[in-house]
């Protein structure tokens, strides 16, 4: 039994959502919490209240980090008003009294060490609570057993976006030396989620999915993307399945400055300020799918 914490952004992009599902279905992982980073913490943490009571679960969510360490925000083109606290697409009010906990960092310094050499960090959006919680505790990085990451593009010179959001925390996690498996665009890209799936899990009755797709709708309408990429519960499966994804080591440098902050240097040898990281290289999409039909259908 995997024990595990969940750091999101759920409300933006709906693959934490799926995400957040593979994990309250599973029956590998033991969901300690669920921490929430970037932007308006607390509605994003409402809404994975929301989720956690659907699913009828006793898991606490930790109301996370709104700013990345450099105190600025990125938003999105569509953005209005205040980046901090704009509501993301998916909520509703249905979510406005649901009760929430607050300070995921000292949540993630405590869980780790109670659970010391156990504890997985599913870290699926910017790394901002993880890094406060290093810098506030460097002695974690010896009781986190490894950090579950989506983020990156390792075979592309491009930024990706959940660095985007904060690479200066990806840089500190990454320089922390926590086994760290990074599932990245290189293979995320090749996981839509349409077609026939797509159609099929629509239908599906399951109270987890029907309100996924609630979400779905307003993400379509909000970004008016044809389809999801399915980025994160990819992560998750790699954790659930180990034929999912194959993993490289690979060392690997965040750029913080210039046009192409937030890029990935990438080397197969060691060199000075480069980390060593494990990074998904191969998927095996068919075995992938199966496993989000068999949940979500």
């Amino acid at each position: 039994m995997y024990k595990v914490i969940l750091d999101t952004d759920i409300g933006d992009d709906i693959d934490d959502a799926f995400a957040l599902g593979l994990l309250l279905k599973s029956n590998l992982v033991d969901l300690l919490a669920i921490t929430t980073v970037f932007k308006n913490t607390t509605a994003r943490a409402k809404q994975a209240k929301a989720l956690v009571d659907i699913a009828n679960k006793d898991i606490p969510v930790f109301v996370g980090e709104v700013y990345p360490l450099n105190g600025k925000i990125t938003g999105f083109q569509m953005d209005q008003g205040d980046l901090a606290t704009i509501i993301p697409c998916q909520y509703d009010s249905t979510m406005d009294n649901l009760k929430v906990n607050e300070n995921a960092v000292d949540a993630i310094i405590r869980l780790a060490k109670e659970n010391s050499g156990e504890l997985i960090v599913i870290a699926i959006g910017a790394m901002t609570n993880v890094a406060r919680a290093i810098q506030k505790d460097p002695s974690i990085a010896k009781d986190i057993k490894a950090i579950y990451q989506m983020g990156g593009w390792f075979t592309n010179f491009v930024p990706e976006w959940n660095i985007i959001c904060d690479p200066e925390a990806c840089d500190v996690v990454y320089k922390a030396n926590i086994p760290v498996y990074a599932t990245g665009l290189d293979v995320t890209l090749q996981c839509p989620l349409d077609g026939s799936l797509l159609d099929n899990l629509r239908k599906s009755d399951d109270a987890i999915t029907k309100t996924i797709f609630v979400w779905l709708d307003r993400w379509f309408d909000y970004f008016h993307f044809e389809k999801s990429i399915l980025h994160d519960p990819l992560c998750i499966t790699s954790l659930l399945d180990e034929n999912v994804l194959k993993f490289s080591p690979k060392y690997v440098k965040v750029v913080l400055e210039g046009e192409k902050r937030a890029a990935m240097l990438v080397s197969e040898v060691p060199q000075e300020g480069y980390n060593l990281i494990n990074v998904a290289t191969e998927v095996n999409k068919d075995l992938f799918f199966e496993i989000i039909g068999k949940n979500f259908a």
